[in-house]
């Protein structure tokens, strides 16, 4: 299956390893987004999709590029025209 639950779930995966290879608990991490621990569960489980604002602070606090949270590699063109 592929749309916006699939892209959800592949986004919260990538949150969620992220956030293990920087040794943090959803509860640390979430306190440093600002965000409930049972919302960044949302996330990593492909529940809900983080606002741009909230993956932006995400991103911030676990290190890591916009790009390579949201799985973008280099040299892949996003453009469709």
């Amino acid at each position: 299956m592929t749309g916006p639950q699939t892209t959800r779930r592949e986004l919260g995966a990538r949150i969620r390893a992220w956030r293990q290879r920087r040794h943090l608990s959803q509860v640390a991490l979430a306190d440093l987004a600002g965000i409930t621990q049972s919302t960044l569960s949302n996330y990593e489980n492909g529940k809900r999709e983080p606002a741009v604002s909230t993956l932006i602070r995400i991103a911030e606090e676990l290190d890591v590029s916009l790009d390579e949270l949201a799985g973008h590699t280099a040299g892949q063109n996003t453009r469709t025209s």
